[in-house]
């Protein structure tokens, strides 16, 4: 039963966080094809994603408060769940919004070192500046 019910809370918050580190991504190769550089790529993609990701997590986080700080016998329950739902959303804001920007351009430092070759959205970001 425990692990049944551990199972769907991972599928539920990885429903609720996996929508913004793929925006995140798409928006920093839209900027590589624009002809941005890619430091200015992820800067710019975080940015331009900041508020939708925040204002998700953020109603997220607002929408289990009640639930979290019911007191009746019946949500006892339901309460750990809330609380590991909302700070999980909350520390996969953070990690959506600084930590994948840093490792898209952590793994293309690596596949320079790796390869020798850029990857042709940076490669013709760099050859249009």
């Amino acid at each position: 039963m425990c692990r049944k019910f551990v199972g769907r809370m991972n599928v539920i918050q990885c429903s609720l966080i996996l929508p913004g580190s793929p925006a995140v991504a798409y928006t920093i190769n839209r900027f590589l094809t624009e002809g941005v550089s890619l430091d200015t790529a992820v800067v710019d993609a975080a940015v331009t994603r900041c508020r939708p990701i925040i204002l998700t997590s953020l109603t997220t986080f607002v929408g289990l408060m009640p639930l979290m700080f019911n007191t009746s016998v019946q949500a006892q329950f339901l309460v750990p769940m809330a609380v590991s739902l909302a700070f999980g959303v909350t520390f996969a804001t953070v990690v959506t919004l600084l930590v994948v920007p840093a490792i898209y351009r952590v793994f293309e430092d690596i596949s320079v070192v790796l390869t020798g070759l850029r990857s042709p959205a940076v490669a013709a970001s760099e050859s249009s500046l």
